[in-house]
């Protein structure tokens, strides 16, 4: 996804009404032949009392007036179209020939749908660490989405023995396990003995276990100085 950054004058109902205005004036005189202010109507008090301005006495339509009018009501002319421009083209899908949202701006409310569904199932959501706190952070599906590990049916002790990161090996430490995609993880179950897991779930249950091969055997029997 690219980065945007959208900061323009914004235009006004009244920019919009005026313009709306100027252009029906251009057709009733084009295409209609208007030339006395009943030709205009159905308008409101203020467009007809405008309109009513380039007439003379006599009911005689003032081409200098006329101009001076379109004019004044088109002074929010850039402000319509060029908003409409930068808008069409950071938003809209420029594939389709009506106006919708781009892909990438469907890609992120179908995400935060799967976040919103996250938080209300209690779901934990993980983000970034302090040290890139204030970056931009976009999610992907893969943070939100569930991963499995891929259990050998085998045991060392009591604890369960799964594929370890990397599909090298086995491991019974959770957090050296390979994560797989629920497709990934059926692929290896199916015809097997192995069996899926939800991480979610091994993580609610895992419990601190000590490594033999991390104990410092020099503390073993003796005393820890204070100092």
């Amino acid at each position: 996804m690219g980065k945007y950054q959208i900061k323009i004058a914004k235009a006004t109902n009244e920019d919009l009404e005026d313009l709306e205005l100027a252009f029906r004036i251009i057709e009733n005189i084009a295409k209609y032949d208007a030339s006395k202010l009943s030709d205009f109507r159905p308008v409101d008090e203020k467009a007809e009392e405008l309109i009513g301005s380039v007439f003379d006495q006599d009911g005689h339509l003032e081409t200098d007036l006329l101009f001076d009018l379109l004019y004044k009501l088109c002074s929010g002319y850039y402000r319509v179209t060029i908003g409409y421009k930068t808008l069409i083209g950071n938003c809209a899908d420029p594939e389709i020939d009506h106006i919708d949202f781009n892909k990438d701006i469907k890609e992120a409310f179908k995400l935060w749908n799967k976040i919103e569904a996250s938080l209300k199932e209690n779901k934990a959501i993980t983000f970034l660490p302090e040290s890139e706190m204030g970056k931009s952070l976009i999610f992907t599906e893969s943070d939100i989405e569930e991963t499995y590990l891929v259990w050998s049916k085998q045991y060392v002790g009591n604890s369960l023995l799964f594929w370890r990161e990397g599909k090298a090996g086995y491991t019974t430490d959770i957090n050296k396990a390979h994560h797989f995609t629920y497709e990934e993880a059926l692929k290896i179950q199916d015809g097997s003995d192995q069996k899926l897991i939800p991480y979610s779930h091994l993580n609610k249950i895992a419990i601190r276990q000590v490594h033999n091969d991390h104990l410092d055997r020099n503390l073993i029997g003796k005393e820890v100085s204070s100092e």
